[in-house]
């Protein structure tokens, strides 16, 4: 039986030096987690600017009633 040694997985916050750097790799970079990743950040966008625009029509729900008609009036 053949003992491997395990490298201890060390997270960014246990190494701040390498907080907003790319990830160290050891190989490449498949076609698929590429699309994978694209694709996230694409759903994040599109979620982030959704909610940006909810925000904005919920603003101008408000400020469309007249003085003293607000939401309790």
């Amino acid at each position: 039986m053949v003992r491997q040694e395990v490298k201890s997985v060390v997270s960014a916050q246990e190494h701040p030096d390498r907080v907003g750097k790319t990830a160290i790799r050891d190989g490449p970079i498949s076609k698929r987690h590429l699309r994978c990743v694209q694709f996230r950040k694409e759903r994040k966008l599109r979620a982030a600017a959704e909610k940006l625009e909810q925000l904005n029509v919920d603003t101008e729900s408000e400020t469309d009633s007249s003085p003293g008609e607000g939401k309790f009036g």
